[in-house]
């Protein structure tokens, strides 16, 4: 069973790039909004998988920090992770 999520994402280098904030969330658009990140990875990197996800469905979003100030969130992407289903066999 697949219940991860590989998130990439695309961004200019530019000075004083910090970090990306990541955000995910069992609710489209969280009624107070992506408040605090659920993890952080250095300004280099362009991608990250969240492991071990429950079933449900799950929606994305990142944000680059430069020079300490948070930018605007990307666009929401969102992954469904299924309950297993069983196989049944017969002899």
């Amino acid at each position: 069973m697949d219940n991860s999520a590989v998130l990439t994402w695309e961004y200019p280098a530019v000075p004083g790039l910090q970090r990306f904030d990541l955000f995910w969330d069992e609710t489209v658009d969280p009624p107070n909004g992506f408040t605090s990140p659920n993890t952080s990875v250095p300004g280099d990197a362009r991608t990250f998988t969240v492991p071990d996800l429950a079933p449900g469905t799950y929606y994305f979003v990142v944000r680059a920090v430069v020079a300490g100030r948070n930018g605007g969130f990307s666009n929401q992407v969102s992954k469904t992770i299924e309950i297993p289903v069983p196989v049944l066999n017969v002899s």
